[in-house]
């Protein structure tokens, strides 16, 4: 919130305000190395309140752990950003396949109880990540060949998942299994998960060198399969603001007409 205030100062020349926000988002920043940063676990962890009133470190390594990088408060000289690329990367903690797990598979946790957000792929959250890297990418800094590996693994991964599955079953999922990348609990859900659209719309960053073409499954087969999918999305999403409309539509004039019976006239 600080950044994006200091962002909308700075657009209106506000150059007290400005700097009221830079000051705050320092803030959060020194308290986020120093409140929840862990030096054993190499990672940023969740705090609670112990039973002496005191902060202590509940380490759950996960999505959590990179919200101080989606949210941009690490910048790209930011002494603890290679650890949390070395987190994103490692297939042992929340790498996988099919996107970014949603916590480690060394947690304890991990796949127990309802196996909400303890292990399944998130789109909303693999796009926000995707954001992040694609700006370290295109930007000189000295994780900037890193970032653009991992962005174009990572892009290619969640794209095949969400395409993959909606090729099996003609659906968007709200999430997808870590283990096998098949969609799961909420079917049709056009709603973080269209988020697939802006990844496909996002740069390759990678193109072949004049005059060599392109990987046959990325010119003959994949690419256009994926347009349209992309167009299945689109479409989905259009057909779901329709229907909505219509129903609305529908409901005020089945209120109207219900109206009318009991005035005694119908319009």
């Amino acid at each position: 919130m600080a950044i994006a205030l200091g962002k909308v100062a700075a657009f209106l020349n506000k150059k007290k305000d400005e700097a009221t926000f830079k000051e705050h988002t320092n803030k959060i920043i020194r308290s986020m190395d120093s409140i929840h940063w862990s030096d054993s676990q190499q990672a940023y962890c969740d705090t609670t309140i112990n039973e002496n009133d005191q902060v202590e470190q509940v380490c759950h390594k996960g999505y959590i752990s990179l919200f101080p990088f989606t949210s941009k408060l690490l910048n790209s000289t930011h002494p603890k950003l290679g650890a949390v690329l070395d987190l994103i990367q490692d297939p042992e903690e929340i790498w996988s396949p099919y996107g970014l797990r949603s916590l480690s598979q060394k947690d304890e946790a991990y796949g127990t109880g309802e196996n909400y957000w303890r292990g399944p792929v998130w789109v909303n959250i693999n796009y926000m990540v995707l954001e992040r890297l694609l700006d370290l990418a295109e930007n000189p800094c000295p994780y900037r060949q890193r970032a653009q590996d991992i962005y174009i693994e990572l892009r290619k991964n969640i794209v095949n998942t969400v395409f993959n599955s909606w090729q099996e079953t003609g659906f968007a999922w709200e999430q997808y299994n870590a283990e096998t990348g098949k969609g799961q609990r909420t079917q049709h859900f056009t709603g973080w998960t269209a988020l697939v659209a802006n990844i496909m719309a996002m740069p390759d960053l990678q193109l072949p060198n004049i005059g060599e073409p392109l990987a046959k499954s990325e010119s003959t087969s994949a690419w256009p399969s994926h347009l349209l999918f992309l167009t299945m999305i689109i479409l989905l999403v259009v057909w779901y603001l329709l229907r909505r409309k219509l129903m609305d539509t529908w409901n005020s004039m089945s209120s109207r007409r219900i109206a009318g019976k009991r005035s005694g006239r119908i319009d």
